[in-house]
C-alpha cells in the first residue's frame, strides 16, 4: 500500500510537466552542490561525496537516523535563480516533489537507510528577504517566505494524523490513501462498485497499514516589539510545526520561522464562548449514497478563513540586527560573543564612580527626572535574587519575581520610560510588568475638621 501511494504521487509528478522539472532540477542541485568551485564540476559523485555539501549532510542523517534535510536557500539561488523563482512562488505545491526528490536521492547514495516507513523532508533557510507578522497576509499564501516574532506560547507535543486509510465497514474493503486537509478527511465512497457506503469508515492504525503520524505543535508568535506601529496592538500568528521541528522554540525568544502560509476554516470563530464545536452529519441512513460536501463538513456556513503558518525551520534571530537572544547567559558564551575593545570598555567600567547612577540615568536619556523609576527599572534588568525551585532539577537558574509599580499621570516621560527596556531586552522582561494602574480623580476635599482629610 505504501509503494502504491508512492507510486500514484510519482505518476502526478510524470503527468505535471513543471512539477517533473523542479524535482530533477532539485536532485541535480543535492548531487552537484559544494562550497568548492573545483568540487562542483566532479559530478562523479563516488570517491569525492565528501566534497558536496549536501551529500555529505545526507550520510549525516543516516549516521543519526534524521530525517530533515536542512538547505540553504542562498545555494539554490546560486546554483539556479529559475529553480529557486519556482520553489518561492509554489512552495506549498511542491513541497512533495521536493521530498520525492530527496527521497530518490538518499535511495541512490544511502540504500541501506532507506525504509519503506521513512519520509524525508526538506527545510530551508537563510531566506534573502525576512517579513514581519503584519506582512503576513492573503496573496503569501503558498509562497516559500520567512518572518520573525517574539514566540509567547508553545503547545504540548501531540501526534497529528497526516495520512490514512480506511476500511468499509460495510463490505470490508480498504481504501486507498486519504491525505488529511488539515482536518479529519475519509473517502467519499467506497471503491468497491457494488458498495453504496460512504459515511461507515473504520480508520487503520495497524503497523501494516498506510495510515502515518508525525509530531505537532502549535507555537503562538508574535510581533517585536520594535515593529509595532504607534497606537497599536500587537499582532499574533499561529505557527505549525512538525516532525523534527518541534521543541525548538520556547516562550520568549526572538526567531525567524521559514516556511508556507496556508488559509484554514476558521471554525471556532462561529461558536459561542464555553461551546464545544461537533461535525453532525446529516446523513439520511436509509439512503447513504449522499455524503457530506464542502465546508458542511465542518458546520461552517460562512466563507471566513484564518491564516496559519506551517514552518519548516526555526533559528535564532540573535544574528540579526535589532534582535537579542539571552537564553545562553554562560559566562563562557558571553566572553565569546565579545570584541577586544567591548573587553576593555567594561574592564574601565568597573572603576567608574558613581556607576550605578550613570546606568540609571541611560535609561530613557530623553526624560529628565524620574530617578527613582529609572532605578527601578535597572534593578529590575540586571538584579534580583536566586531562586531554585524544588521541583526543578539541578543546573536550572531562575532569578526571583521582579515588579515595579509606578504610579503616575499618563504622561509620556513615564511610557518612554516603560518602553525604553523592552526595547533593549525584551527577553528578560517576558516574566515582568511594569504595572501603572489608572488615573484616579482628584479628591475632593472634605468639610471634615480634621487636618488629614484635607491635607489630601
Amino acid at each position: 500500500a505504501r509503494g502504491l501511494a508512492q507510486a500514484t504521487m510519482a505518476q502526478a509528478a510524470e503527468n505535471d510537466g513543471f512539477a517533473h522539472y523542479v524535482r530533477e532540477h532539485f536532485a541535480d542541485f543535492l548531487e552537484q552542490w559544494s562550497s568548492e568551485p573545483s568540487a562542483s564540476l566532479d559530478t562523479s559523485g563516488t570517491d569525492n561525496d565528501a566534497r558536496f555539501d549536501y551529500l555529505e549532510q545526507c550520510k549525516t542523517m543516516r549516521d543519526d537516523d534524521r530525517t530533515t534535510l536542512y538547505v540553504d536557500f542562498q545555494h539554490l539561488e546560486q546554483h539556479s535563480v529559475e529553480l529557486a523563482d519556482a520553489v518561492v512562488s509554489e512552495f506549498y505545491y511542491l513541497e512533495a516533489q521536493l521530498r520525492v526528490a530527496l527521497h530518490g536521492v538518499m535511495s541512490r547514495h544511502h540504500p541501506e537507510a532507506v525504509m519503506a516507513d521513512k519520509e524525508y523532508t526538506v527545510s530551508f533557510y537563510n531566506m534573502s528577504t525576512l517579513l514581519r507578522v503584519r506582512d503576513m497576509k492573503s496573496d503569501c499564501v503558498g509562497k516559500l517566505l520567512s518572518f520573525s516574532g517574539t514566540v509567547t506560547r508553545t503547545s504540548e507535543v501531540r501526534p497529528e494524523l497526516v495520512q490514512a486509510s480506511f476500511q468499509c465497514e460495510v463490505c470490508g474493503s480498504v481504501s486507498d490513501p486519504v491525505v488529511q486537509q488539515f482536518k479529519y478527511c475519509e473517502p467519499r465512497k467506497c471503491k468497491n462498485a457494488s458498495c453504496p457506503n460512504t459515511a461507515e469508515w473504520r480508520l487503520q492504525i495497524a503497523p501494516t497499514s498506510v495510515s502515518r503520524f508525525v509530531d505537532w505543535q502549535r507555537v503562538r508568535v508574535q510581533e517585536n516589539a520594535s515593529e509595532i506601529p504607534a497606537g497599536s496592538m500587537p499582532r499574533t500568528l499561529d505557527v505549525v510545526v512538525r516532525g523534527d521541528t518541534v521543541e525548538r522554540a520556547k516562550a520568549g525568544d526572538n526567531s525567524i520561522f521559514t516556511g508556507a502560509l496556508v488559509a484554514v476554516p476558521d471554525v471556532a470563530q462561529l461558536s459561542a464562548p464555553g461551546e464545544r464545536l461537533q461535525v453532525v452529519s446529516k446523513i439520511d441512513s436509509h439512503n447513504p449514497t449522499d455524503g457530506v460536501t464542502g465546508l458542511k463538513a465542518l458546520g461552517v456556513r460562512e466563507l471566513t478563513y484564518r491564516l496559519v503558518f506551517l514552518a519548516s525551520s526555526i533559528l535564532s534571530a540573535d544574528t540579526h540586527e535589532g534582535f537579542a537572544n539571552i537564553r545562553d547567559d554562560s559566562e563562557d558564551e558571553i566572553l565569546k560573543s565579545m570584541s577586544a575593545a567591548d573587553k576593555d570598555k567594561i574592564d574601565a567600567m568597573k572603576t567608574t564612580p558613581n556607576i550605578y547612577d550613570k546606568l540609571a540615568a541611560s535609561i530613557a536619556p530623553t526624560v529628565y527626572g524620574h530617578g527613582e523609576i529609572k532605578k527601578g527599572i535597572l534593578l529590575m534588568l540586571l538584579g534580583g535574587v536566586q531562586k531554585v525551585p524544588p521541583y526543578l532539577s539541578v543546573g536550572w537558574d531562575f532569578l526571583g519575581s521582579r515588579m515595579l509599580m509606578a504610579r503616575h499621570d499618563p504622561v509620556k516621560p513615564v511610557r518612554e520610560g516603560r518602553s525604553c527596556p523592552v526595547r533593549t531586552c525584551p527577553c528578560r522582561l517576558s516574566a515582568t510588568r511594569l504595572i501603572s494602574p489608572p488615573p484616579q480623580p482628584p479628591l475632593i476635599p472634605s468639610r471634615s475638621p480634621h487636618p488629614a482629610a484635607s491635607s489630601q
